[in-house]
Order: C-alpha cells, then structure tokens, then sequence
C-alpha cells in the first residue's frame, strides 16, 4: 500500500510540473539591433505574473545577453453589469437589498467608467433599470424596490438570469460584461420554462460569467448558485461579507491573466545581415532544473550597417583570346578595417583551374563544381589600408565573357557584405633616346618599368608612331621580341596616316611581374632627317583593360652636338647624372671664366617644364644640382645657354 501511495504522489508531481510552460507570445525585431519577447510563465497551469527576472536567462545563437524585462499590469477593465434583484425572500428582503447597496457603492462609475443594468425578479421579470452610468438613477430604482407580496406563484430565478444574460451581452459596452444576482439560489415559478441548464448554455455562448451573492436560505439553492457559477467562470460570496464584495468587484475589473505579458528587451551583438537567428529562453524553477523555449527569427537585412569588403579582381575581365591566363584576387581596406576570416566564391564558368598562388595571407583553395572557394585567414592584427593581393589563379580554357563575379560565401564575423571595387595598376612603357646616323637602321628598345599590376603583364597594346617624312619603321621586321621573352608572341601591323608611319604592336605573354625590356622598334632613318626626330607611343593599354603611363622616344641624330660632351667657347659641359635620373640631376661644368648662364628643362614637344635662369658659374669646376621629382617619366631636353650660344644635352627621366 505504501509503494502504490507513493507511485500516486509521483504521478501527480508529474502532471504538475508536466502543466509548467514558458511561452513566447511574440518576437518583434522592428527596431532592430534592440529585439523584444513577449513572455508568459505558467506555473501549476497558472500565470505566474510578474516573472522574477532573477530566474531568467536569454541567449542568442547561444551567448547569453544581458535584457530588461518589463512585467507593467495592463489597466483594468470596464465593466458593463447586469445586477438581479430577488423580490421574494420575504424576511431576507431587507438583507438582500443592502449587499445590492453595498456592490452598488463599489462599481466604479466614475474611476472605471462601469455601467450596469437593474433587474428585479419573484413571480415575473422586470427590468427597471437599462444599461446606465448614473449611480444614483440605480440606487433609487433599488430603493423603490419591495418584497413581493404574498401569495406569489414560484421565483422566476432562471429566467431573470437569462433575460439578464442577454441584456449585457448586447446593450454592454465595457470590455468586460458580467451578470451578479442577489439571491437564495431558488427557482419554482410554474410560468417560466427556463432551467439550470439554459443559463449555463446562454452565458457560455455569450462568454458571460454569472455571479451571485447569495443569500443564504436553503442548501440546495446554494449548491446550484456554486456549481453554476464555477461551470460560467464567475463567482459566488455571502451577504453580509463586504470583503467578499470587494474582491468580486475587483475580479470583474480586474485583467485577464491569460492576457497579462512581461516583455523582454535584448541588444543583439549580431550584425543586421539577414541571417535566421535563435532565441532560448529560460526560468529558472530550482537548482538543475530551468524550463527552456526557443523561437527562431530572420534578422533584417540592412547594407548599411555592414562593414563592406572591398573585393578586386586584376583584370577585371578575362582576356579574350589567351588560352591561359593568370587572375588575381584581391581585397583593399579603408579606414582602418580589420577583418576576419572570410571565404569567396568565383566562378570558373567552364575554365580549368591549373594553380592557386597565394600571396599577402594565409588562403587556401578548393574547388567545389563550377567554382573555386578561397578560404582567407587575415592576420589578426595590425592591417594598414590599401590593396592586399590575396593570390593568383593560373586558369585554362575558352575565356567567358563577362567581369569576373566572386561573392562572398562565409564571414566570421557576420559584419560584412561584398562590394565589387576596381584595382588600380600602374605601368609605365619606355621608348629609349637612342644615338643613330641618317641613312641606317635604328633599334629603339621599348621597356617596362614602374609596374604594379596584381597579375602580371599577359597582354600590351600600343601603337608606336614616327613622322615618315624623316623615319620609317623596317617593313619586313618592325619589332623584334627580346631574346629573354622567347615564350612571348608578338602581333604587329604597319600603315600609313598621313605623314605619319604608324606601328600598331600586341604582345601575348604568360605574364610578367617586374620591370623587363619587351624588345626592340627597328626603323630606318632617311637621309634628309631632322636632328630630332620623336617616336611617340599611343593607346597603350595592358591586359585589355588598363591604360598605361608612356613615356616617348626620341631619335638624335649624331652630327647634332648631342653627345656625351657640348663646347660653348670658354665652357665645357659633361651629360647629365645619374642617367636616366630619377629624383634629382646633377650637371658638372669646367668653366674657363666665371659666367651667368640660363638652364631650361623642355619635354619632347618642346615645352619649358622647368627653368633656372641667370645662374652664375665660377671659374673652374663646378656642380649644379636640379630636383625633378615634379616631371613625370620620359624624355626631355636640358638647355644651356650663355650670353654668346646655346646647347642641349638629353635627360631621361625613369621611376
């Protein structure tokens, strides 16, 4: 017997705590990154209200987040009643009549905007009093209320209740209707056919509690007003007990518990990126035991907020033409970003992947169906803006059309969305000055120096341009290839414009990361030529996308006192150094006298870029130095002149 008691105890804790819920009643994320629970414990099967937020726990994707819970009681109600009077109680009358006092004087007419009804009842049903605020219109129509006089035939008590039932149900306007019937719970009347049940049924249709204030007489009355007013929702006290009247009328105003929630406010530490998120919830009941919930939301998605990650691809498209190229993939930071790890995805569209190099961090590759995927490992510290080369992909295949498209695929952060941003090259290509004799042919060497560019030199177009009238380029073989780029094509094409004899030259290579000669322009001088004559570069573009910095060529004829020492009487100038120059020149003369002497820097058009006028020169040996750092790269004449003559010197100008 003892076993089986405690197997029913066990049982019966079960099913209680089995009643125990904490429910989230709504998750609002508008004002996002602040998120708000609507929350209701129920314990024992009852709202257990306000929660203790001692015993509450919120996480988010798992890490717990401080909140601030809100548990304000909602206003009360206002009630709209419809109060039953029993006339037959004979000596009970006057008792029954001064708790209907005693209720009237707690309906809250002004503070609660209440409204009720008046119904008197013994052989027939009356209604004194419609729905009305005026209190003192009820009290004295509950005045003028007498005991009904003997002989009377039976109490219509079920059939005031129901009249009374429909009454508040469709004259009320409170947000909260009820019936409260003074009375001894009695019903014999003979001319009504309304019973128990009718009531029940009616108020349960029309959700009407039914309440009385019994008059105690008989205990069958009793029973039925209990039983009837549990089975409604309502509630039954004894005359003569004024605190029972109070807590009637309270329970009336009161706000449904199933309706009362405290909310929960959290600050995510997540990023507004538009990823589905999970929310746990938990109360604390004892030691070991917490009664969890969960709820899942997507969190908004808002660009703004996020931190961009400037992605780059070097050339922005594919070469067309090249059966294999090499692209570079890149990132540039701003303002001080540091990331974390990341992963992006590019499409190879069809094209073999051959090799990854990675370069400024630690990546790795993978290829997964038609894409390659790059996992990145940025250093955790200490990153300084500009562009980081993350590596290079070595690719095969017929090239798409289209600009390379990676996305980004993972983000440790969660802080990041992809923008797409171009990478800026530099490259500069040189025509040298060169030396040469009418009625020869002339090699003009074409070099690239200065580079930056990501990927490496694949592809250069340019046309290189003469004035035919003084020069032509050789016909048969008009550029010769470099002997250290001998897996290099070159693609050259020669028509006339003019007086100009033009050069148009393309170079497929496998990609070039340093300064390197590509080779030589052959031309063939004339024998009427000037003593200066240009070759210009145009149109120089690298990896089909990217122009270039250019810097011209320039032909000097020997005989035209352009050599490595220029004589003015009394005063002796060596060539410029260093030669090419880069930041500064310096100019070394042997004077036989002292003299004043003018210095002017011209560019291949033959402007002044720079001027040093009325400079004096002692007798003997002496240096000058120049700054021209302010002139871009390329070909330039240094002019000197004294009171008596003038002469030139060449200057090339490399960085």
């Amino acid at each position: 017997m003892r076993s089986f008691c405690l197997l029913i105890m066990i049982v019966f804790s079960s099913s209680v705590v089995a009643q125990d819920a904490l429910v989230i009643g709504g998750l609002h994320s508008a004002d996002y990154p602040v998120v708000r629970l609507d929350l209701r414990l129920m314990l024992g099967g009852q709202p257990a209200f306000p929660i203790d937020p001692d015993r509450l726990v919120i996480r988010e994707n798992g890490r717990i987040l401080p909140f601030d819970l809100d548990c304000s009681s909602l206003p009360v109600e206002r009630p709209s009643i419809a109060l039953g009077m029993e006339r037959s109680l004979d000596a009970n009358f006057p008792l029954a009549q001064e708790a209907a006092r005693e209720f009237i004087s707690r309906i809250g007419f002004t503070d609660h905007q209440a409204e009720a009804s008046l119904w008197s009842f013994a052989t027939s049903v009356d209604q004194d009093v419609s729905m009305t605020r005026d209190s003192s219109r009820l009290r004295t129509a509950l005045d003028a209320l007498a005991v009904a006089v003997w002989p009377f035939n039976g109490t219509a008590l079920y059939e005031a209740m129901h009249r009374a039932i429909e009454d508040v149900h469709a004259a009320g306007s409170g947000t909260r209707k009820a019936v409260v019937f003074i009375t001894d719970g009695s019903d014999n009347s003979s001319w009504y056919s309304r019973s128990w049940e009718d009531v029940r049924g009616r108020a349960a249709v029309d959700n009407i509690p039914v309440n009385v204030i019994l008059v105690k007489n008989r205990e069958a009355g009793e029973t039925a007003m209990r039983t009837l007013c549990e089975a409604t929702g309502g509630r039954m006290v004894y005359t003569g007990d004024p605190a029972a009247l109070d807590t009637l009328y309270r329970e009336l105003i009161a706000p449904d518990p199933l309706q009362q929630w405290c909310t929960a406010g959290i600050l995510s530490p997540f990023c507004a990126n538009g990823e589905q998120r999970t929310i746990s919830v938990g109360y604390l009941r004892a030691t070991g035991d917490t009664l969890w919930t969960t709820v899942s939301y997507t969190a908004p998605y808002r660009p703004e907020d996020l931190l961009p990650l400037s992605v780059w691809c070097s050339p922005p498209t594919a070469i067309p033409g090249v059966a294999t190229q090499t692209m570079a993939v890149g990132v540039r930071l701003d303002g001080g970003m540091q990331l974390s790890a990341f992963s992006l995805a590019i499409p190879l569209e069809g094209l073999q992947l051959d090799a990854f190099e990675m370069d400024a961090w630690p990546v790795t590759s993978r290829v997964t169906g038609d894409y390659v995927i790059l996992d990145v490992t940025p250093p955790a510290s200490g990153l300084a803006d500009g562009n980081y080369t993350l590596g290079r992909l070595r690719l095969r295949g017929q090239a798409p059309t289209g600009a390379w498209d990676p996305s980004l695929i993972a983000d440790a952060s969660g802080c990041l969305r992809l923008e797409r941003v171009g990478r800026s090259v530099i490259l500069r290509t040189i025509l040298d000055t060169v030396l040469t004799e009418r009625r020869m042919e002339t090699m003009v060497p074409l070099r690239v120096s200065g580079m930056d560019i990501p990927e490496g030199v694949q592809q250069l177009d340019m046309m290189l341009r003469v004035d035919s009238r003084y020069a032509r380029f050789d016909e048969s073989t008009p550029f010769r290839i470099d002997a250290g780029m001998t897996d290099w094509n070159v693609l050259t094409t020669t028509y006339e414009d003019g007086d100009q004899h033009i050069l148009s030259l393309r170079l497929d290579g496998p990609g070039k990361e340093d300064s390197f000669h590509c080779g030589t322009a052959m031309l063939r001088v004339r024998d009427d030529a000037a003593y200066f004559i240009p070759v210009t570069l145009e149109h120089v573009r690298v990896n089909a996308y990217a122009e270039a910095m250019t810097g011209h060529g320039l032909l000097v004829i020997r005989d035209s006192c352009r050599n490595n020492l220029v004589m003015i009487p009394d005063l002796a100038l060596t060539a410029c150094w260093p030669h090419p120059a880069q930041t500064t020149v310096t100019l070394r003369f042997h004077a036989a006298r002292a003299s004043s002497l003018d210095v002017t820097i011209l560019d291949a058009l033959g402007r002044v870029r720079c001027t040093l006028p009325d400079h004096e020169i002692s007798k003997g040996r002496t240096e000058l130095s120049i700054d021209v750092s302010g002139l871009e790269s390329g070909t330039y004449v240094i002019r000197y002149r004294t009171a008596s003559s003038e002469s030139v010197v060449p200057l090339l100008i490399l960085r």
